[in-house]
């Protein structure tokens, strides 16, 4: 056991010494610069941004939820989010099922385009 604890000290002291060293500053820089990228689902701009977020040294995910509100696009769930002062938990919950209805949708209609085409042809 006091193997592993000296193991423990020694690597934390190496990792200390080697690893880049991190800048909350210039991490703050790259988060607030991340945009949506085309086709990007809000979920998965959202797991970008969090991995952004971890050297940011912000605390709690207000920040997240803030830069969310800025770089969206979709201005309907946007204008929900603030009125119904929704967290970060039920941003991402409410895009994600408007997403998915989206989808849905669209699936629906090129499953009728398809099948008015096969009518006209026969």
């Amino acid at each position: 056991m006091a193997e592993e604890d000296e193991y423990q000290k020694l690597k934390r002291k190496l990792d200390g010494y080697f690893l880049p060293k991190k800048n909350k500053h210039h991490a703050r820089y790259t988060f607030s610069k991340q945009k949506p990228k085309s086709g990007e689902s809000i979920v998965t701009y959202t797991a970008r941004i969090r991995e952004k977020a971890k050297d940011c040294e912000f605390g709690d995910q207000l920040k997240i939820l803030e830069h969310l509100i800025q770089t969206v696009t979709d201005e309907g769930l946007v204008k929900k989010c603030i009125q119904k002062r929704w967290n970060l938990d039920r941003f991402i919950e409410e895009a994600s099922q408007k997403e998915d209805i989206h989808k849905q949708v669209k699936d629906m209609r090129e499953e009728l385009k398809i099948a008015n085409v096969k009518m006209t042809q026969r």
